[in-house]
């Protein structure tokens, strides 16, 4: 559309490499969640699914994914700096799950995704990199993440909207990370 066009050219800088990029516009960042975890079940068997989330994870924002019987929650340790506790997450993961990992860059500031990369290769886990408190994803760093969630209301006079980067449509059939 015009607006994605706009949106691409103007809030939008080469690291994402958004040409590889869909954009989905949502009412918040936890309907965005929610939608991703409906889109990963249908495309993948209708597995049930685990949400891996840090355990200060703001409840607020799992309103409607608390609502869907086949998400199961894992709030995860953190260290003292505020880093998943990977250690600790591995010792408690069964082999047989499906795992969305969810890194957050929280307060405006952006918190390397290396190591929740790396640990969601080891475990086929899909990354979530919630970005709804960084202002723009045009900010010139390394996102990994096979969905990226903003909130630019946040930070904008805008009316309460979320955006969705990913590298497949929401919905669509093409997406398939679990084996």
């Amino acid at each position: 559309s015009a607006f994605n066009s706009f949106f691409k050219s103007f809030f939008v800088s080469s690291p994402l490499a958004l040409s590889s990029h869909y954009i989905s516009w949502h009412s918040s960042s936890s309907y965005s969640l929610a939608k991703i975890c409906i889109s990963l079940y249908r495309t993948n068997g209708y597995r049930n699914l685990t949400l891996l989330l840090p355990s200060y994870f703001c409840g607020q924002s799992l309103r409607f994914v608390r609502s869907l019987p086949f998400v199961e929650l894992y709030f995860y340790p953190i260290t003292s700096s505020f880093s998943p506790d990977f250690k600790q997450i591995a010792n408690d993961l069964c082999s047989t799950r499906d795992y969305i990992f969810m890194h957050v860059h929280y307060f405006g500031s952006y918190i390397d995704p290396s190591s929740s990369l790396e640990f969601c290769h080891l475990h086929n886990a899909v990354l979530i990199e919630d970005c709804t408190h960084l202002a723009s994803p045009s900010l010139d760093f390394e996102f990994h993440g096979d969905f990226l969630l903003f909130s630019p209301y946040k930070f904008f006079a805008l009316p309460p909207i979320a955006l969705t980067l990913s590298a497949s449509p929401l919905g669509s059939d093409s997406f398939s990370k679990f084996p």
